[in-house]
């Protein structure tokens, strides 16, 4: 997933180092310094964080192609059109500023010492986020090569590097007039909770693809129950 930059993140008690240093195993991480960043999805910086949502006066963002309102949230789309692939949509969720408890119990099944201790992290702006994974469509129209394994334009992008992904944010920031950037590790696992305390929002198979239902592929994108804020994990 992608994001918007200049998400503001505070940490209650901590640093501002220790705010962004967690580990949360319920989702595949690359580490780069002090950040937990998730490489297939995106972010994008929100226009304003004075108004009480970014399209309370009527008017979409400038990238936008088109945008409306469902029983999740607010949502946008941007479109993007390339001789390999011919015209891509990916629509963003708008994640609201709020608090959440970072982290896992120690009594947590599965728990790692990397994982501790829960702490509070305050997000005091909002941001677009991807609401899938990025898809290999996405990335071929935007790179115009296909490093996957699996080949279905509706799959998530694997097979990639570090540099690949940061390459692939700059160039579509680019195409699009849009400032993304990969999430950190808290507005990752904040968005991931969409308000739920719980270790995840619902049964593991209905909202996830992972090694004992997968069948040793990936699958298309958007198949599994979206989380309360309508994000797709997988």
């Amino acid at each position: 997933m992608l994001k918007s930059k200049g998400t503001c993140e505070e940490e209650a008690g901590w640093s501002d180092d220790k705010a962004r240093t967690g580990h949360d195993r319920r989702a595949r991480f690359f580490r780069h310094k002090e950040h937990e960043m998730n490489p297939h999805f995106v972010r994008s910086q929100t226009e304003s964080h004075v108004l009480p949502h970014p399209l309370s006066d009527g008017s979409p963002p400038a990238w936008a192609s088109t945008w409306g309102q469902d029983r999740y949230g607010l949502w946008v789309k941007f479109t993007i059109s390339s001789r390999a692939e011919g015209r891509v949509a990916q629509r963003l969720r708008w994640i609201p500023p709020g608090s959440f408890q970072m982290g896992s119990p120690n009594s947590e099944e599965g728990h790692r010492s990397n994982e501790g201790p829960i702490h509070e992290v305050v997000l005091s702006r909002g941001y677009w986020l991807f609401d899938t994974p990025c898809t290999q469509e996405l990335r071929s129209a935007v790179m115009g090569k296909k490093p996957s394994r699996f080949t279905n334009p509706r799959c998530p992008v694997e097979s990639v590097s570090w540099n690949d992904c940061h390459a692939f944010v700059a160039k579509l920031s680019g195409t699009v007039g849009l400032d993304l950037a990969l999430p950190t590790e808290a507005e990752w696992e904040y968005a991931c909770r969409a308000g739920s305390p719980g270790v995840q929002y619902g049964d593991l198979d209905a909202m996830a693809w992972y090694k004992e239902n997968a069948e040793n592929e990936t699958h298309e994108v958007g198949q599994k129950r979206a989380n309360g804020w309508g994000c797709t994990m997988c």
